[in-house]
């Protein structure tokens, strides 16, 4: 019925955020690389997308999550920390690939 069609348009929606999200790391992680000296405030840049996407697009809950784990702060974009890039695009990507991101739970293992 159309409950199936509202979840079927909310995973669209959600996957296109995730699209965005990926973007905007690889995004910074190139702009940062092209520029290192721009690299001051480059996180807060990053973060402001990443929090106008959270208000405007369908970011999934497990999604946020991720990201306050990499140093998004949900109350106050501009007291973000900056992520590691690699590290979320990977996570990110895992994610899109229908990985559980609770796999990942365990940053600090020594596998490099």
């Amino acid at each position: 019925g159309a409950d199936a069609d509202a979840d079927e348009e909310r995973s669209t929606s959600e996957e296109h955020s995730m699209d965005r999200l990926i973007e905007f790391v690889r995004q910074v992680g190139a702009e940062a690389e092209r520029d290192p000296r721009s690299t001051s405030g480059w996180h807060l840049r990053f973060w402001s997308k990443v929090a106008h996407e959270i208000n405007t697009g369908e970011v999934a809950d497990e999604v946020i999550v991720v990201l306050m784990q990499h140093g998004f702060n949900a109350e106050d974009a501009r007291m973000s920390q900056p992520p590691p890039l690699l590290q979320l695009y990977q996570v990110l990507e895992e994610m899109k690939m229908g990985g559980d991101p609770q796999e990942y739970g365990g940053m600090e293992s020594d596998e490099v």
